[in-house]
């Protein structure tokens, strides 16, 4: 186990746990100060990649940024023709979702603000759409809600409840092994 395993599995379930609990799709979140980052990465790939979460850094700008995802929905997410079309207005080479996330980490080091990162992150699509176009929107929560307002408030709930129950057991004394043994 990585010395910082602890550290790295407390940011993992306070930052990620929509994810791992197979919620939400996909979670980011930035992490600077771990000397054994990638040792970090092995270990907890090792451990999730078998319930389908996989961790990902995306070097941005001389920072690390912790990218978790279901690998399988978001392939299926990233596969649909609307959502293909976005990433192709944006110049993303819709091959393959591993082609998806270089395209990404590119725009992330590109003086723009990739705006579609939305989509990667299992937003709905008309927030996203919203977003990019500069609309007013009528909520924010996890993101810029631009429709639906109350089904994402429920969504929102659901995921500040998971984020705090998770949480809780950490804090308990529970390893991510134990907290996602039922996902």
């Amino acid at each position: 186990m990585p010395l910082s395993a602890h550290e790295f599995e407390r940011r993992l379930i306070f930052y990620a746990s929509p994810t791992l609990t197979k919620l939400k799709v996909a979670c980011m979140y930035n992490l600077n100060d771990l000397d054994d980052l990638e040792e970090c990465l092995d270990y907890y790939n090792d451990i999730l990649n078998k319930k389908d979460i996989y961790l990902k850094v995306l070097s941005i700008k001389g920072r690390s940024m912790i990218y978790v995802y279901q690998k399988e929905k978001l392939n299926k997410l990233c596969s649909c023709k609307q959502i293909q079309k976005i990433f192709k207005q944006y110049d993303y080479n819709c091959t393959s979702l591993e082609t998806l996330i270089i395209d990404l980490q590119k725009r992330l080091n590109s003086n723009g603000f990739p705006h579609e990162i939305g989509l990667f992150l299992g937003y709905p699509m008309t927030d996203v759409l919203g977003f990019i176009e500069g609309r007013e929107h009528l909520s924010a929560g996890y993101w810029k809600v631009y429709s639906h307002v109350k089904n994402c408030q429920q969504t929102f709930d659901k995921y500040h409840k998971c984020t705090h129950e998770l949480c809780k057991r950490f804090n308990q004394g529970e390893s991510i092994e134990q907290i996602c043994r039922y996902v």
